[in-house]
């Protein structure tokens, strides 16, 4: 089994010879490839784990769907609460899918979140880099402040 950037958590299903675990392979199988996972239970060697903070399974939104380009039908997932260790843990250079389960694009913060879900981040400045504009305010500033300089040097 080959996983990458992926969630499984909250199992409750009895594999046997393992009982109710997160991630079990059976006596033939084995993980093979695992980069950027999130096992609840740590089972399979993920890259994380613990509590993903998860809200309560649900259908999204009517409009959301309305909103994305997605031929299918929306299906049941779980929103990422505030402060879940899954949002932005995947670095923006190793994000391979372009949208969530939803159609919304990745990513919406520093990197993008592991699992189906992403978190959207409204901002008033968009997804522009907030150093990026506190530097153009900052030179805004200096030029303003140098214009004005100039003209009450200039008067008589």
């Amino acid at each position: 089994m080959n996983y990458t950037h992926t969630l499984i958590a909250g199992n409750v299903a009895e594999i046997a010879n393992f009982g109710a675990i997160d991630c079990g392979i059976s006596d033939t199988g084995s993980v093979g490839a695992s980069q950027g996972n999130f096992v609840g239970d740590g089972t399979c060697n993920p890259a994380f784990s613990g509590d993903p903070m998860l809200a309560p399974l649900s259908a999204p939104l009517a409009e959301e769907f309305a909103e994305s380009d997605l031929p299918y039908a929306p299906t049941m997932l779980h929103a990422l609460l505030p402060g879940s260790p899954l949002i932005d843990a995947i670095p923006k250079k190793d994000c391979r899918l372009k949208t969530d389960q939803r159609g919304l694009l990745r990513p919406q913060g520093k990197g993008c979140d592991i699992g189906a879900y992403e978190v959207e981040q409204r901002s008033l400045l968009g997804n522009y880099d907030i150093p990026l504009i506190i530097g153009i305010g900052a030179v805004l500033i200096l030029i303003t402040l140098a214009a004005v300089a100039w003209r009450r040097l200039k008067r008589p």
